[in-house]
């Protein structure tokens, strides 16, 4: 039986991931496209996104796999399931849907470059694989985190999860100071977020006991956080801000049955896979349309097509496209 909890989660960042692409013109941080039309408000809607979106996710599936890894697996059954999950949806979404509509629209970062020189030195290589870089980094995740549930798993105590969470809290903001590899930083950057939902997982009864007193503590912190951001921005601030609000979401994110959250949190992957990618036209063709108009194309309009394209695919039974 699903965790109604969970699927409302999933649902929630799935919509927060959409809404984050469709208005990401407007953000100070992003200049792959121009506009002349200035958005404060968007601005900062995205500010916050940020801090949240891919951090919800990731410890989204760190949560999940908290059961999955019970499971007595072989290393060579686990890749081979994660493969078919991950890389071959990152393999084939890229080279049928990305990449033709980024050349279509005449992407800036595409330019004079072949097909195959964009797939093997921009997508494979990680280069420029936009928001598909999220499949290869939480596969090399899991491969990872495959290896420490062993040893989690037999020292189940909550000193040795405290400094495990501490070493992997150092790695993430290592990321921002040392240049590796996109993959590598990737995956030290938020190997971290896919752990806290796998600690809260493992102590969720104990969450729900003092469900009270740590939301408390943690909107107090929030306000901290918040405070630290305005006058004195920093990885502190940053890190504050984002573990607060995805501890609260599992905190108060209720557990009640609901067809629409349940119907968005089950196509989620296919809506990841084909929307971003739509938002490119938008951006390329009108990018100095009014908001409202960008936002009801690119979140409600594309947001419906990428559902409806997930039911088709699925109708067809072109499971591996959606990693089924």
């Amino acid at each position: 039986m699903k965790n109604q909890k969970i699927v409302n989660l999933r649902a929630l960042a799935i919509l927060i991931v959409v809404f984050g692409h469709s208005i990401i013109i407007y953000s100070s941080d992003w200049n792959l496209y121009q506009t002349n039309v200035q958005c404060p408000i968007l601005d900062f809607m995205k500010k916050i996104i940020d801090f949240f979106q891919m951090q919800l996710f990731f410890s989204l599936s760190g949560y999940l796999f908290f059961f999955s890894q019970r499971k007595e697996r072989k290393v060579s059954t686990f890749l081979f399931e994660k493969t078919k999950r991950l890389l071959i949806p990152f393999c084939a979404i890229s080279a049928l849907w990305m990449i033709p509509i980024r050349m279509l629209v005449g992407y800036s970062g595409y330019s004079n470059m072949t097909f195959f020189e964009i797939y093997f030195s921009k997508v494979i290589y990680g280069k420029d694989n936009g928001h598909l870089w999220f499949l290869p980094t939480l596969f090399l995740i899991f491969s990872i985190m495959y290896f420490i549930c062993k040893i989690l798993y037999k020292k189940d105590l909550p000193l040795f999860y405290i400094i495990s969470g501490i070493f992997l809290l150092i790695i993430s903001l290592a990321s921002k100071k040392i240049y590796i590899h996109s993959y590598a930083n990737n995956v030290m950057r938020y190997l971290i977020w896919f752990y806290v939902g796998f600690v809260i997982n493992r102590y969720e009864k104990e969450l729900t006991i003092y469900k009270k007193i740590l939301s408390t503590s943690a909107f107090l912190s929030l306000m901290l956080g918040i405070t630290l951001e305005i006058f004195y921005a920093s990885f502190l601030s940053e890190y504050l801000i984002s573990g607060c609000l995805v501890f609260i979401a599992y905190l108060l994110m209720p557990c009640i049955s609901n067809n629409l959250t349940s119907n968005i949190d089950r196509n989620s992957f296919g809506i990841y896979l084909f929307h971003s990618p739509l938002i490119y036209i938008t951006f390329a063709t009108m990018p100095n349309a009014h908001p409202l108009i960008i936002i009801l194309i690119n979140f409600i309009l594309f947001g419906i097509l990428a559902y409806i394209m997930t039911i088709t695919v699925r109708k067809l039974k072109l499971y591996f496209i959606l990693g089924e």
